[in-house]
């Protein structure tokens, strides 16, 4: 559970990356502190580069602006059957009845058809689908893709120091993870019309997997983070810093001491919004039962029966992200300078 947050804490991973084993386990007591009171945190100094990450996005503003006909040329399959891959259109995605006012390219590991996983039917698993269009697999693949795969392994070290196990603990059970990645597109949402659920980027939801890495735009709020009084906190662009939350997969494996918190995408601003969310998670057919140090049998028993991690994210795939659909409010918009008044006439 959430506490009553006010702000997303900021941790510097440099020291992690650089530091000594006593400054290994500051940080990374740091990073369990914000995982288990807010599920929300800012990484700086994480090591992709700031010439990657503006190669990523001009690439990704390249591709959004092709002809809808030519991007829905690798549209995805059936979700619920766990074909992800490919080109999102407006209102196609987890939920398409209401919000999802954006455009997504949902990658992931590149697996061929022959690897033992996918043989075995690993139905997240497999290889991409690639637009034609000079560039976009070197830079969104070859160069962000794989070095976030990488920092995500480095971030899984922390979060075993923070649990209390082995630095290493993840390793053998993320050598091949289910690690979808979606360059995501939001057009502005101005307030000059009401602004109802139907004009959402992306409701209130949790993420799946066991966490998530996102690179927002720099100049854009539009993230909003939950707390415990369900009050909506700005989740602000810090130019050099990632956002990092807690997906289901890990509050399950932790027996919620990490929690995967509410959050959702609004954009009031004016202006588009590209981000780059990397979602991490353990291989397919990893057994999520309880971490060790996470339970015992007499005063903190196990909460959750144990599930294989891609089962148990293709299984919410087929029953879709949205909690508290009853909400009718949709309350503090992103922005201080965006608190206006909002017609609820429209909001249901």
């Amino acid at each position: 559970m959430t506490t009553d947050f006010s702000e997303i804490p900021v941790i510097d991973f440099g020291r992690f990356h650089n530091g000594n084993k006593e400054e290994k386990a500051e940080i990374a007591n740091q990073i369990g502190e914000a995982c288990r009171k807010v599920g929300f945190f800012y990484l700086k100094n994480h090591g992709v580069t700031a010439k990657l990450t503006e190669d990523v996005m001009t690439v990704a503003k390249q591709y959004f602006a092709l002809p809808l006909d030519v991007k829905m040329r690798h549209a995805v399959g059936d979700m619920s059957k766990g074909q992800v891959r490919g080109f999102l259109t407006y209102r196609s995605g987890d939920c398409p009845d209401i919000g999802d006012q954006k455009e997504a390219f949902n990658l992931g590991l590149e697996l061929s058809e022959d690897d033992p996983e996918v043989k075995r039917g690993a139905t997240l698993q497999g290889p991409n689908t690639w637009p034609d269009l000079p560039g976009f697999r070197e830079t969104i693949y070859d160069g962000y893709y794989l070095a976030i795969k990488e920092l995500a392994q480095q971030v899984a070290g922390a979060f075993a120091l923070a649990l209390k196990l082995p630095e290493d603990y993840f390793v053998p059970l993320t050598d091949k993870p289910v690690a979808n990645m979606s360059v995501i597109y939001y057009p502005p949402q101005s307030l000059d019309k009401p602004l109802d659920k139907n004009r959402i980027g992306a409701l209130q939801h949790t993420d799946f997997g066991a966490f998530t890495l996102l690179q927002q735009s720099n100049d854009v709020t539009a993230l909003q983070v939950q707390n415990i009084k369900k009050e909506w906190i700005d989740a602000k662009p810090i130019e050099g810093a990632l956002v990092v939350n807690i997906g289901d997969t890990m509050q399950r494996w932790t027996n919620d001491q990490f929690v995967s918190t509410l959050h959702r995408v609004i954009n009031v601003s004016d202006k588009e919004r590209y981000s780059i969310a990397f979602f991490f998670g353990p291989n397919y057919f990893t057994n999520v039962d309880c971490i060790p140090t996470c339970y015992d049998d007499k005063e903190n028993p196990k909460k959750y029966k144990p599930i294989l991690s891609g089962e148990f994210v293709h299984h919410r795939l087929e029953t879709c992200h949205l909690t508290d659909n009853d909400e009718r409010d949709i309350g503090r918009l992103p922005g201080a300078e965006q608190n206006k008044p909002i017609d609820h006439e429209h909001t249901s």
